[in-house]
């Protein structure tokens, strides 16, 4: 695939940033990948990987912080307010370890 295809491609909301972060950082990397016909593949897994890892730490944070237990007693536009905060800091955190920080080689 060209680089053009590559970027228009959508590969969901963790292979996108991971794509974006390899274009512009990246480079060497990102054109070993593409030589080797593996970056298509490895953004879509990544893009898995992280998506199932991000479930399963909201989760785990949701019942952590009593969201879970308080679903039927609290007034629910406060609790989806208080969920997507949540989501919102476990993104960040996610963004910071696993795309920007990530060593490509662990893969």
């Amino acid at each position: 695939m060209t680089d053009e295809e590559l970027l228009a491609k959508n590969y969901g909301f963790w292979g996108n940033a991971r794509k974006d972060f390899m274009y512009n950082y990246r480079t060497a990397e990102w054109g070993f990948m593409q030589e080797t016909e593996n970056l298509d593949r490895y953004l879509t897994k990544f893009n898995d990987r992280i998506t199932r890892k991000e479930h399963h730490m909201l989760d785990k944070a949701l019942l952590r912080s009593g969201l879970m237990a308080s679903i039927r007693t609290m007034d629910k536009n406060e609790w989806v307010s208080r969920c997507m905060r949540v989501r919102e800091s476990l993104r960040k955190l996610l963004l910071k370890e696993m795309v920007y920080e990530i060593d490509l080689w662990q893969w």
